[in-house]
Order: C-alpha cells, then structure tokens, then sequence
C-alpha cells in the first residue's frame, strides 16, 4: 500500500490525538502524567493544546506532518521545530498568551502536577543547554499508530525534517523516547545527555530516563 508523507491541518488533529494517546500510553514519562485523568478530558486538553500550537505557528517555528495510507487515513505523525527568532513585540506577545493560557486552561485535575512540573523543568533545562532555537532543528514529537509501526513510518516523517536540517548545514535536537532511541541513533543521532527521575518520588512507580540526542548535518 503506498504512503505519503503531507503537511497535517487542524482538520487532523482528532486523529493526531488518538496517535499520540495510544502511541505514549506506555511511555515512562507521558504514561504517568496524568494517570487519574478521564479519557474525555483528556481527549479535550489535548484538542485545545494542539489546536493552540497550530495558531500560534509563526511564534514557535512549528510545523506538523502526516503520513496518510491509499485512503487518506493518518497513520503516523510528527511535530518539528524549524529555527526561528522572534522579535521583542513578538517575544512579549508569546509570553502573554503563555500567561493567559496556563490561566485559563490549566493542566486538567487528576494531572500529576509535582511530575509534570519537574520532568518539563528538566526539559527546559537541557533545551538552555544543547539547543539554540535560532539555528537547530528540534524533532518534538513522532507518534505511529501501533497498528502500523515497524513500516517505515516513522523513518518517512523523520527523513522529511532531517533532508531540511541538512540543506541547510542545520543541526537537529531529540529527546527520544525509550521506544524510538534506536530509530534515531540508525539516523545519525548521538546521545549527548539524559534526564533521569526516579518516578516513585511523586506519586509514580520505577526510574525513567530521557535521552537527549543531537545530529550534526549530514548524521556525522
């Protein structure tokens, strides 16, 4: 069955969302952020947040691809970071819908907020270190469907991104999942670093551990 790699829309974004949630449902970090929260709200934060990062693409550099089947059924998923720079209007104007967001549509209840407020600090943390937003690329996200991983899908969405970093002589950052560090290293990235949380400290079960990959141009 042939398959196409395509800019994703907010048309696509239920699709996008069920991906993710069956794709992470096991991830040692995602898995447990929001252990005691409802699938249908669970399901509406997450249509909102996408939805927000769709609007806001000239302010975060983001652009989301899709792999579709024969049909036009989305598959596969990713979300890059393109370089970007903002100017000062433009840096207050992303800090003020940033406060009014977090205001307005807090992480939902049943969330395990002491987690998710550490592990993204840890986040924050080595982007600051490993990733200058004005030059790398950064792959966010990739989800494949379980029904349709180990064919190629996930290399399709990473070879779109990676081709653009390499015209332009660009490195590219990850912070890889347990489930797709091999992937990435058969792509030429490198681990540079690594967060490692011991979960049951806030509430969850077991050690994770995050690794932070770069890519100089070209994989070497």
């Amino acid at each position: 069955m042939p398959y196409r790699v395509l800019p994703a829309t907010p048309a696509d974004l239920p699709d996008i969302i069920a991906i993710y949630h069956a794709a992470f449902a096991n991830d040692p970090f995602i898995g447990q952020l929001t252990p005691n929260v409802p699938p249908s709200v669970k399901q509406a934060y997450d249509l909102h947040w996408y939805g927000r990062e769709f609007d806001l693409s000239e302010l975060n550099g983001l652009r989301f691809r899709k792999v579709v089947d024969g049909d036009g059924k989305l598959l596969a998923f990713a979300k890059w970071q393109y370089p970007y720079t903002l100017t000062p209007e433009q840096k207050a104007e992303k800090a003020q819908l940033d406060r009014v967001e977090e205001l307005e549509h807090p992480f939902p209840d049943g969330s395990n907020r002491e987690l998710y407020e550490v592990f993204f600090a840890a986040l924050r943390e080595k982007k600051a270190k490993w990733l200058d937003g004005s030059k790398d690329y950064l792959l966010h996200i990739l989800g494949v469907s379980p029904a349709h991983q180990r064919k190629g899908l996930g290399a399709m969405l990473i070879g779109e991104g990676l081709a653009d970093a390499d015209r332009n002589n660009a490195r590219t950052y990850i912070e890889a999942s347990p489930a797709g560090y091999e992937l990435y290293l058969r792509h030429g990235w490198k681990q540079v670093d690594e967060i490692v949380i011991d979960i049951s400290n806030y509430g969850g079960h077991g050690v994770a551990t995050e690794r932070l990959l770069l890519r100089e141009p070209g994989g070497h």
